[in-house]
């Protein structure tokens, strides 16, 4: 990857930035910003995929569940693109609250979400999402996130996601 253009997708993603610099480290490359020609952030993990798929980038990264999409609808994605890492799987999406939201309003928050995928109109909306249900999720399912953060010495509570 030595000299090529990286397709990250966002410094808050976990598949299109974090497990990519992960990656780096894991090969001893401790800086990518020197390693590689460039690395700019696309937005969106379709745009990072297609960045690749139209060589404005020679790599890229992005959520397996959108480049699954996206190939099930473009041949050439899975044709002309090639996966040479896969993450461990991770929770998709999370969706947080502040923590002084009144106990009973999140209560009824997450009742409705864990359940939506049981309605006519829950599913059209879930469908929209790209999504099939929620599901709840522990701090223990981030554990892997967790880990490639303290791998690359990013400190979670301090994180500047701007740049």
């Amino acid at each position: 990857m030595r000299g090529k253009r990286f397709a990250f997708v966002d410094k808050g993603t976990t598949a299109g930035y974090l497990l990519p610099v992960e990656y780096f480290y894991k090969w001893g490359i401790k800086n990518y910003r020197t390693y590689l020609k460039e690395g700019y952030y696309t937005g969106t993990h379709e745009d990072a995929i297609y960045d690749v798929l139209n060589g404005k980038a020679d790599i890229g990264a992005a959520k397996n569940t959108v480049f699954e999409r996206l190939a099930a609808a473009d041949s050439r994605i899975k044709d002309e693109l090639r996966i040479i890492e896969k993450s461990p799987d991770v929770p998709e999406n999370g969706l947080a609250v502040r923590k002084d939201l009144d106990s009973p309003i999140k209560e009824k928050l997450k009742q409705s979400l864990l359940i939506m995928h049981e309605t006519s109109e829950g599913q059209r909306v879930l469908k929209e999402l790209g999504a099939s249900k929620f599901i709840e999720t522990r701090d223990e399912d981030y554990e892997q996130v967790y880990k490639y953060a303290r791998e690359i010495d990013l400190d979670l509570q301090t994180y500047d996601m701007s740049e």
